[in-house]
């Protein structure tokens, strides 16, 4: 019976037209196509998707896969076209190209041969097209009618010393202009300042008097001209002509057919802009934003995340939540007034910031400076070049990491050239890695420690930080860290396994190294093979049979002085450790001691 089942099922599939059998998600082929395009319109239009597509007549998706007429034919014996999702694959010998085949939502919707050819949303050619200027009307005028971000005129924000007022008409000049302190709403250009020797624009006392009387249009760097061209499109009347990077294929009475690359907004293929450090805070802090990528327009404000291609629209129930503005989505709403809320906010940001980049080394601290001002507003607390006073224990066992599901990967970084934070700071070294940490962590983090939360194992007898500046979040002269502790020593050696830079060994018998994570290569840290170092205990949780330690990796300077140079955790029995707790007020782990050593007070720099 089963036999019989299976012969009808393949006589059922050969009757099928060859759309039906592509839509059942089976493989088709384009002779199958051919044969069916007489008689089917859609065949008929899938047919010459495929072959425009070996052809080359699409260029932005594929080159062509053939030189002359005989290989053409060939090629074309051989091509298979598949269902990938919503989008459709064909595959010629080993070349694979994935492309969306589309009518616009807002278009009339019309069927073929009995189907529905699926909608999206048209984007055009370039962000700066009327569709572009279109949609961004209307999200902002959605946003300031239906929606309870803060609105112009109600929360009016200081305006920077100065301003480029912008009103003319296309190709005009525009002028800088002193705002003395008043407050009103304004438009902040996000970008990166990219190559120094291409044009640049700046103010300087020499040509400040100039600027404020003209700033010619051709004098511009090609960033400021766009974000002059979007601010003057909101308010002109005849926006630039629209043109389409979808491909149309007019199939008669069809109707317009869109065929184009995918459109996606995860992970993988993440905007320059985006990995800059100076952007995350330009992307959180305003109410709203307008992000212009590389083939849509992005829209963010307080209530909604959307784009132009549809992929991206928090409302729709269908939305997958792992975009690569889901962390932006969480990031973008005040810190929760709560402790554990407010740690796992600050982890969020510190872990998206830390693996991005800056020109300026100096900046490191100043770039998240808004965003620790935002914490502080909420919170309170007193901020030390990157931690917290109130969460300091926790925020110590820091360690940077590039795969989040395994812990020794990759992530070793470089000390800046000039001092910037003390060691035992994130800030104080430069990596394209994220920051992770020992226990707690937001989602997605992969914290070492799960579960119990970890206790104090020493005594923070003074920390302190002084600012540069007057703003407290910013940039710092120096800092230091005195606790009272117990120290382990261990000795520089290469790592057997190789899963990072360098490792401790040599440690005393009684105890064992269970995971160690260098800040920095060697030579930054002026360290070498074979050179000692101490292991301070910071936090610690009991077991049945002993204690597990999250320590600092320290280099000693001269003395009881001290500076970070890893973070590393060690275990040990009962019977190896001891405890010299004198305040009853205390929890044992925080008078822990290695066995045969006395707690010392150290200072870290």
């Amino acid at each position: 019976m089963a036999t019989s089942l299976a012969t009808r099922k393949k006589v059922s599939a050969k009757n099928q037209c060859a759309h039906q059998v592509l839509h059942s998600r089976n493989p088709t082929t384009f002779p199958q196509l051919q044969s069916s395009a007489s008689s089917c319109r859609l065949c008929c239009l899938y047919r010459d998707i495929a072959l425009d597509l070996v052809r080359g007549h699409y260029p932005d998706i594929s080159e062509a896969l053939a030189r002359d007429e005989a290989e053409e034919v060939e090629k074309l014996e051989e091509l298979v076209m598949r269902r990938d999702h919503d989008s459709f694959a064909i595959q010629v010998s080993d070349h694979d190209v994935i492309l969306d085949v589309f009518v616009d939502t807002n278009a009339d919707t019309f069927e073929l041969s009995g189907y529905r050819l699926g909608g999206k949303h048209h984007v055009g050619q370039y962000t700066n097209s009327r569709t572009s200027f279109k949609h961004a009307k209307k999200w902002i005028s959605g946003c300031l009618k239906t929606h309870t971000c803060p609105r112009p005129g109600t929360s009016k924000v200081l305006l920077p010393k100065r301003l480029l007022v912008v009103e003319g008409a296309p190709n005009d000049p525009v002028r800088l202009i002193e705002t003395r302190g008043d407050e009103y709403p304004y438009v902040c250009l996000s970008h990166r300042w990219g190559d120094p020797t291409h044009k640049q624009l700046k103010t300087t006392t020499r040509t400040l008097e100039s600027h404020m009387k003209e700033i010619e249009w051709e004098s511009l760097p090609a960033t400021f001209k766009d974000a002059v061209t979007v601010c003057r499109g909101f308010f002109s009347r005849d926006p630039v002509d629209e043109y389409s990077k979808d491909v149309i294929t007019d199939n008669g009475s069809v109707g317009s057919v869109y065929i184009r690359k995918p459109i996606n907004h995860y992970q993988d293929d993440i905007p320059n802009l985006e990995t800059r450090g100076w952007t995350l805070q330009e992307f959180l802090l305003p109410p709203r934003v307008l992000h212009f990528g590389a083939f849509d327009i992005t829209w963010r404000c307080k209530a909604r995340i959307a784009c132009e291609c549809g992929h991206l629209d928090r409302r729709k129930s269908h939305q997958a939540p792992w975009h690569r503005y889901r962390f932006i989505e969480e990031a973008a709403r005040p810190p929760p007034d709560s402790r554990y809320g407010a740690l796992e906010w600050w982890e969020q940001i510190v872990h998206e910031y830390t693996s991005r980049q800056l020109t300026n080394a100096a900046d490191k601290l100043p770039a998240l400076s808004g965003l620790a001002q935002q914490r502080k507003q909420v919170r309170g607390g007193v901020y030390l070049a990157g931690l917290w006073k109130d969460s300091l224990i926790h925020d110590l066992c820091w360690y940077h990491v590039s795969d989040y599901n395994v812990a020794t990967s990759g992530g070793v970084g470089h000390r800046p050239q000039h001092y910037r934070a003390p060691s035992w700071s994130w800030a104080a070294v430069d990596t394209d890695s994220g920051c992770s940490w020992w226990w707690m962590g937001a989602i997605g983090l992969h914290s070492i420690m799960l579960g119990d939360e970890p206790e104090q194992a020493c005594d923070i007898v003074q920390v302190s930080c002084e600012p540069a500046t007057s703003d407290s979040t910013g940039e710092v002269r120096n800092g230091f860290l005195d606790i009272k502790t117990s120290l382990a020593s261990a000795t520089i050696c290469r790592d057997p396994r190789g899963e990072v830079l360098w490792t401790i060994h040599e440690l005393d018998p009684s105890l064992t190294l269970e995971f160690f994570k260098p800040d920095c290569v060697l030579e930054d840290d002026d360290l070498s093979l074979g050179d000692r170092i101490f292991c301070a205990a910071i936090a610690g949780i009991e077991y049945f049979s002993g204690v597990e330690c999250a320590c600092l990796a320290l280099k000693q300077i001269d003395g009881d002085i001290y500076q970070r140079v890893g973070f590393c955790i060690i275990s040990a029995g009962d019977a190896d450790i001891e405890y010299h707790t004198e305040d009853t007020m205390l929890s044992e782990l925080e008078g822990l001691a290695w066995r045969g050593t006395d707690r010392v007070q150290i200072r870290i720099l």
